[in-house]
């Protein structure tokens, strides 16, 4: 049995917002180079739990562990001992995320938007910091636009960006939070390849989506919430082909009849 400590571990998550318990005792774990897609319904707590993966939400009860770390508090959250703002931002800089918007600077060209956070938070000098940035923009296809403005990319363009700008500070993890859910149909297949030059390149990433196909793909293993738990989990073309469960039989029933899930 392996002794490796994972990537990403996720123990009895609680979080709830007032009287609504969005996530309730969520537990899987993400391996070094593994890539987990988080599926369900709107409001079954996938985005939720991104956010307090990166700590940008709290969460009530559990732990949240990258690399065995815990994030965000001293001890565990029950006794309420944060960690100091310092700890936490620098435990941020471990997760990219990537967000549905793109959130680009406008008056940035698209390199200075890639290097503003390497330059700034991690102190980097601007000459390595440029460099990255290039070879970044390079892997999503996008050396040519280094100059460019955000305004005068399409929008798969941009977002190409904004993951090249979240890769820019070497996370260990990077969460990817239905990032083509903003763009036209015809512009989803280039932000997706870009994401699976990723996975091929070995990087560790949690994704939410609603792209069952690019699940299939590019998953090592999709895990099912609903009602902030997790129903089912197992590797993507078992789960998506012999569903166990009946919840998650009745999600996949839906999203083929064409439901807006």
């Amino acid at each position: 049995m392996s002794t490796e400590v994972p990537r990403v571990s996720i123990r009895g998550v609680v979080k709830r917002f007032g009287t609504l318990t969005v996530l309730d005792g969520l537990s899987f774990d993400v391996h070094r180079g593994e890539v987990v897609v988080l599926i369900g319904a709107s409001g079954s707590g996938k985005t939720t739990l991104l956010r307090c993966i990166n700590f940008l939400e709290r969460y009530d009860d559990g732990e949240i562990r990258i690399d065995g770390e815990l994030i965000g508090y001293q001890d565990p959250p029950a006794a309420g001992r944060l960690r100091t703002e310092r700890e936490i931002a620098r435990q941020r800089t471990r997760t990219g995320m990537v967000f549905q918007s793109y959130n680009l600077f406008p008056h940035l060209s698209v390199l200075q938007n890639v290097i503003e956070a390497p330059v700034h938070v991690l102190r980097q000098p601007h000459a390595e910091a440029e460099a990255l940035a290039m070879q970044l923009l390079r892997r999503v296809g996008l050396e040519d636009k280094a100059r460019e403005r955000p305004a005068r990319l399409s929008g798969g363009q941009q977002q190409r960006v904004a993951i090249a700008r979240a890769l820019a500070m070497r996370p260990e993890v990077l969460l990817l939070d239905e990032v083509t859910s903003a763009l036209d149909p015809e512009l989803v297949g280039e932000v997706l390849q870009a994401i699976k030059g990723l996975a091929e390149d070995g990087m560790t990433m949690v994704i939410v989506t609603h792209e069952m196909q690019f699940a299939r793909e590019v998953a090592h293993r999709i895990v099912f919430l609903d009602g902030g738990r997790v129903v089912e989990e197992g590797p993507a073309k078992q789960l998506l082909n012999d569903p166990q469960t009946p919840r998650l039989q009745a999600f996949l029933r839906r999203f083929r009849e064409g439901y807006l899930l």
